[in-house]
């Protein structure tokens, strides 16, 4: 009996000290191992082991490995497997560094901090915030592919603070002539235009576009529209959408690594303008030959010819635009408008004639396009007269050929005009909304 009464104190004792100490893991464990040893069914033990689900928060939130060790080697068996669980994560963390996984990293911070386990979550968002820091030392082009996968990343994990602080350090990697991007940087912004120097560029290259290169200039998609004389821009938008930007730029830099791989060569190239005949009957890019350079957007050349990246057009209706700038283009809807000659992909004139085609005018009686960044690179020509008759292998050619953009030479082969087409969303950014008037 005496001998019972002081294992009830003793039980007792190492209770009520675990209770003093409500975060000393050791203490609750000896509480345990008295209580069991008193007996399995002993009433204290759910009492116990409250106050080991306790200590287990307690060590999760602070960050306490030594506790949770402790736990996963001592405690209950669900406690135990708790413990144990916690601790895999934890070990992942340095390997997803050693790596280079930052986007495991960030799934790593997501996963802390989802599940109360605040000071591994904050530790884990600190090495974000040092990696951010060192690809502030990158040069933008080298930076924007690294700069993109973290930004998904910490989107798609809903970590939105550090996609956030992403744009706002890392501004090279996004366009020179953006505004400062603050909280509400990941959202899309269109700026209605009010340069002057700005709207009479945009202007000319309508004027220098309104044209076919070839001998027709009427196509059956006109669908028996009048032909307008001329073109009056009347409004323009700049879109800042950092997301579609960010995957363009990377995309850019895979272009880039592709021709550095292969040159191009023969049909795949276009010469820029610079190095067209004086003649004008040339096979560069159109409208190459009118440069944004300079503008309140874009301080330097924002086109890579040796990508051969070109501003073309794209026509279209009020909702494609809002739908186009505020999301991306939908490559599921392509041909929608007009049909897939070249095959499901987008569809891009560097003839402003041509894209206005498929244009339809708002309440105001105005008309959009959009004038598009489109990184062409490694071009597969084609002057095929039925090219509507194999375009399982154009598409083939760009999804696993190596080639990028299908250039489709309609001025060749029935006068009108040469359309570009490419189909990855990715390599195409939506920059300005342009309204006009006929």
């Amino acid at each position: 009996m005496q001998r019972l009464m002081t294992a009830d104190k003793d039980m007792l004792a190492a209770i009520k000290d675990s209770e003093d100490h409500p975060t000393d893991v050791a203490k609750a464990l000896e509480a345990l191992k008295v209580v069991t040893a008193r007996s399995a069914s002993n009433p204290f033990q759910k009492k116990v082991e409250k106050m080991l689900s306790r200590t287990f928060e307690e060590a999760k939130q602070s960050g306490d490995r030594k506790q949770l060790e402790l736990l996963r080697d001592k405690a209950s068996k669900k406690i135990s497997e708790a413990a144990a669980e916690l601790l895999k994560s934890t070990d992942r963390l340095p390997k997803c560094l050693a790596s280079g996984d930052w986007a495991g990293v960030c799934a790593l911070a997501a996963e802390f901090q989802s599940t109360g386990c605040h000071a591994f979550a904050k530790d884990a968002r600190q090495h974000l915030r040092d990696r951010i820091d060192e690809l502030q030392t990158l040069k933008a082009e080298s930076a924007a592919l690294v700069v993109y996968e973290l930004f998904t990343a910490a989107k798609q994990n809903g970590i939105d603070e550090l996609a956030e602080l992403l744009i706002e350090k890392l501004g090279a990697s996004l366009p020179a002539g953006w505004a400062t991007m603050t909280a509400d940087s990941t959202s899309v912004r269109k700026e209605l235009v009010t340069d002057q120097e700005v709207l009479d560029r945009i202007q000319s290259m309508v004027d220098h576009t309104f044209r076919t290169w070839g001998s027709v200039s009427v196509t059956r998609d006109r669908r028996g529209r009048s032909m307008a004389s001329n073109l009056k821009v009347e409004e323009v938008l700049h879109v800042d959408n950092a997301d579609n930007y960010l995957r363009y730029a990377a995309k850019r830099q895979k272009i880039r690594k592709d021709l550095e791989n292969k040159a191009l060569s023969g049909t795949e190239i276009l010469p820029p303008a610079s190095s067209a005949p004086a003649s004008g009957k040339s096979p560069h890019i159109k409208t190459h030959e009118i440069s944004l350079k300079g503008l309140v957007f874009h301080p330097e050349e924002p086109i890579d010819f040796d990508l051969q990246e070109s501003w073309l057009w794209h026509g279209t209706r009020k909702e494609g635009v809002e739908g186009i700038t505020s999301s991306d283009f939908d490559i599921k809807r392509a041909g929608s408008a007009a049909g897939t000659m070249f095959g499901r992909g987008l569809y891009f004139a560097e003839s402003c004639m041509k894209s206005d085609e498929y244009t339809v005018a708002d309440e105001r009686g105005w008309y959009p396009l959009i004038l598009c960044r489109v990184t062409c690179g490694r071009f597969f020509y084609c002057d095929w007269k039925r090219p509507f008759d194999h375009t399982d292998q154009l598409e083939d050619a760009c999804h696993h050929k190596g080639f990028h953009c299908v250039l489709g030479d309609r001025e060749k082969v029935s006068g009108t005009y040469r359309e570009y087409i490419v189909f990855d969303n990715d390599q195409v950014y939506p920059e300005y909304i342009v309204w006009y008037s006929k």
